[in-house]
C-alpha cells in the first residue's frame, strides 16, 4: 500500500514516476510472460528474488515443456535485475545469446529473455518495445521465411527448414 501512495504522490509520463525522481525505486516493477498457452500474463515482483519453471513450487509457474521444473532465478539487488540459470536443460537466452549456467546476469527493463520456447521480460519497456514484435509475429501471414530460415510459431527460434506456421 505504502508504494502506491508513494507513486500517487509523484506521477510521472504515463502514471509512472518521472525517471530519476526519488519515488522511481519504489514502483513495483512488473514481469511479463508469454508462453504460447496463454494470453501475455503479467506479475507483479513482490520478493527480492523469485523463481521461473514448470513446477508449481516455483513463484511463476510456465506451461512450456521446454522449461526446466526449476530453470531461472530472478533477484533485485538495489535498483537493478539479475538473472541466474539454475541448470536448465535448455538453457536461458538474452539477447539471442545463451547465458552461463550459474552466472547471475545483469538485465535491462524490456530486455527479451527466453526460457524454453517462451518470452519473459521486466518492466514497461516491454509493453513499449517488445510486445508489438511478437504481436507483430502471430499477426502476419507473411512472415514464414527470413534469411532462408522459417520462424518456428509460439518458439521465438528460427529454425532450418521448419515450414509450420501458426
Amino acid at each position: 500500500m505504502l508504494v502506491l501512495a508513494l507513486w500517487a504522490l509523484d506521477p510521472g509520463k504515463d502514471g509512472y514516476p518521472a525517471e530519476g525522481s526519488i519515488f522511481e525505486s519504489h514502483v513495483m516493477i512488473k514481469l511479463y510472460l508469454m508462453d504460447g498457452k496463454d494470453e501475455i500474463q503479467s506479475f507483479d515482483l513482490l520478493k527480492d528474488t523469485l523463481t521461473i519453471g514448470r513446477s508449481s513450487s516455483n513463484d511463476i509457474c510456465v506451461k512450456d515443456e521446454y522449461v526446466s521444473r526449476k530453470h531461472l532465478r530472478i533477484i533485485k539487488r538495489g535498483g537493478s535485475y539479475f538473472i541466474l540459470d539454475l541448470g536448465s536443460t535448455n538453457g536461458t537466452f538474452v539477447e539471442g545469446e545463451q547465458i552461463p549456467k550459474g552466472v547471475e546476469i545483469e538485465v535491462k527493463e524490456g530486455v527479451p529473455i527466453i526460457v524454453g520456447v517462451s518470452l519473459v521480460c521486466l518492466g514497461k519497456a516491454c509493453l513499449e518495445n517488445v510486445m508489438p514484435l511478437v504481436d507483430s509475429l502471430y499477426d502476419s501471414d507473411a512472415l514464414s521465411k527470413i534469411g532462408g530460415m522459417s520462424i518456428a510459431w509460439n518458439s521465438f527460434t528460427a529454425y532450418p527448414g521448419f515450414s509450420g506456421g501458426p
